[in-house]
C-alpha cells in the first residue's frame, strides 16, 4: 500500500511538475516583420503590453505595439460598386464620411450615430458625396456609425473612437 501511494505522488509530482512549463509562444490573429540596413520592427496584434523601454529618442514595447491602431469599418460593404469611407479614426472634432459610386446613383445618404449602449445620438440625412459631422459636443469613447443608402438599406458599419 505504502508503494502504491509513493508512486502516485511520484507521477502527479511529475505531472504538474511538466504542467507548470511557461511556454514563449503567442496565438494573435496577425503580425508582421520589416528590417532595413539599421532597423527592425516587429508586431503582433492581440499580445499584452508588458515592458516599455526609452533611450535616446527610441522607444521599445514589447507586446502589443499598435497604441493608435483603430478597426473602423466593422463589416463587409453591403452594396458592390460604392465606397464608403470614415475619417480621421480616432476623431477630436469632425469626421468625415465619404460615400463614392461607380455607377449607382446615391440619393439620401442616411447617417446614424450610437453610443456603445445602443443609444441613437444623431440621426440625419445628406445628399452630397461627403459629409462632415461634428463629434466635439460627445465625450470620449467609442461610437457605432452607420451609412445607410435608398430605403434605408445598410451600406457600412463603423466603430469611432471619440478623443479629445
Amino acid at each position: 500500500m505504502k508503494k502504491i501511494l509513493i508512486a502516485i505522488l511520484a507521477v502527479t509530482a511529475v505531472i504538474q511538475t511538466f504542467g507548470q512549463n511557461a511556454r514563449l509562444d503567442v496565438i494573435a490573429s496577425s503580425g508582421d516583420f520589416f528590417s532595413n540596413s539599421s532597423n527592425s520592427v516587429s508586431w503582433t496584434l492581440g499580445e499584452c503590453i508588458t515592458e516599455t523601454f526609452s533611450s535616446s529618442g527610441n522607444t521599445l514595447t514589447q507586446g502589443f505595439q499598435q497604441s493608435l491602431y483603430v478597426v473602423t469599418s466593422i463589416d463587409e460593404l453591403m452594396v458592390e460598386g460604392i465606397s464608403v469611407k470614415a475619417f480621421p479614426n480616432p476623431v477630436s472634432d469632425f469626421i468625415n464620411i465619404s460615400v463614392k459610386s461607380d455607377n449607382v446613383v446615391l440619393k439620401n445618404i442616411g447617417i446614424e450615430l450610437y453610443d456603445s449602449q445602443g443609444k441613437i445620438l444623431f440621426l440625419d440625412k445628406f445628399s452630397s458625396d461627403i459629409i462632415r459631422l461634428d463629434m466635439k459636443n460627445y465625450s470620449n469613447g467609442f461610437y457605432v456609425l452607420k451609412v445607410k443608402g435608398q430605403e434605408s438599406k445598410n451600406l457600412q458599419n463603423f466603430k469611432i473612437q471619440k478623443i479629445n
